[in-house]
């Protein structure tokens, strides 16, 4: 056997952390001392544990699907990381049941035992966009059609990087 050579940093299959990114983790743990009290300290501690995940939102004394106040209860939404989306149906961009499951477990461990957690995908809703267009005489109207779909689609798709749609709540 001859000499074993490493291309990249990584330690357990993960590329080594920046200078900034070690600073960031320091403040957060500084901050949440591994307890998720508040709102912040549980989006943080799941997005620290399970890097698939793109967006975290913890709802406090709420109920998955019961309108008003539920003291003693979090509603943790979680959405998937999506390198790249090919604007199909948002319905197929979810977090599968077993990793739901995996940081409900995760975060009650750090949460108070008195908490009722939940974790679900949220709810997408489709849009439809109707407008009246004019394209440039001389052009393919085809090809002008797709380049306006695409360019909705791009600006309304919450996994592109120039939406308007980069959070919870639209």
């Amino acid at each position: 056997l001859g000499t074993i050579q490493q291309k990249t940093a990584n330690f357990d299959g993960q590329l080594a952390e920046s200078n900034i990114e070690f600073k960031q983790r320091v403040n957060e743990r500084l901050r949440h001392k591994g307890r998720a009290i508040t709102a912040w300290d549980h989006e943080r501690l799941i997005l620290e544990q399970f890097p698939s995940l793109d967006r975290v939102k913890c709802l406090p004394h709420r109920m998955y699907g019961k309108q008003g106040m539920a003291p003693g209860h979090v509603l943790i939404m979680v959405r998937p990381k999506v390198d790249n989306c090919q604007h199909q149906q948002c319905k197929d961009h979810r977090v599968s049941a077993a990793l739901l499951i995996n940081i409900r477990d995760h975060i009650k461990t750090l949460s108070p035992a008195f908490t009722n957690i939940q974790v679900h995908n949220p709810e997408y809703e489709q849009l439809q966009v109707r407008c009246a267009v004019r394209f440039i005489k001389n052009q393919q109207n085809g090809t002008s059609i797709k380049r306006l779909n695409n360019a909705i689609n791009d600006h309304l798709c919450p996994w592109h990087a120039r939406s308007i749609n980069t959070g919870f709540g639209w």
